[in-house]
């Protein structure tokens, strides 16, 4: 490995120790911002851990055909400190500028959309309805009115015709009532 490569793969293992910072801070900014706990926060741990191996391998691959070497870790972990000791606050501050603006863009499109798409069709709906409601009272009082001639020329025939069914029906009760007084006393003696 001549010395070009090595001052090559050495700047970029420092700047994956920068780039890892970024990440950790963005990581750490989001945990609080979204109050994770718990198995998610193993997850997502895990996850950073292992894209940050990934990263790091990757880089060592395309540098110096992956010879890991001891001046190459303490890059890493030189560009690491570095970010953390000169960088950390600035890129905090502005990574919650972005998480803010992020919530503020979320929420003006989420307060545009209730006002233009949500609440008109809310409206729209209500409207609907009550014009259904007002068509099927006008469709039930049409219908009364045509039926109510119908019913009071059907009515003399309905009086008449139960006026001369009702001694039929007092016969058929009186048969029922006998039928049922004759069944209960044949349960009681095959009961018995």
């Amino acid at each position: 490995m001549n010395l070009e490569m090595q001052w090559t793969a050495m700047g970029l293992m420092m700047g994956s120790g920068l780039i890892l910072g970024v990440v950790l801070d963005v990581y750490r900014a989001l945990k609080i911002r979204l109050h994770l706990r718990g198995w998610v926060v193993s997850l997502v741990d895990l996850l950073y851990w292992t894209g940050s191996a990934l990263l790091v391998f990757a880089l060592l691959m395309w540098s110096n055909r992956g010879e890991l070497r001891f001046y190459l870790v303490a890059a890493v972990l030189l560009g690491f400190f570095l970010y953390h000791r000169w960088f950390t606050r600035p890129v905090l501050r502005i990574i919650r500028r972005i998480i803010a603006g992020v919530e503020w863009t979320a929420l003006q499109v989420y307060r545009t959309f209730m006002v233009v798409v949500w609440t008109p069709l809310v409206a729209l709906a209500g409207a609907a309805w009550r014009l259904l409601r007002w068509l099927y009272r006008l469709l039930l009082s049409i219908v009364r009115i045509c039926l109510t001639p119908a019913f009071v020329l059907v009515r003399p025939v309905v009086q008449f015709a139960s006026r001369k069914a009702e001694p039929v029906v007092r016969r058929i009760r009186a048969a029922t009532s006998k039928f049922s007084t004759w069944w209960k006393q044949i349960r009681k003696k095959g009961g018995s």
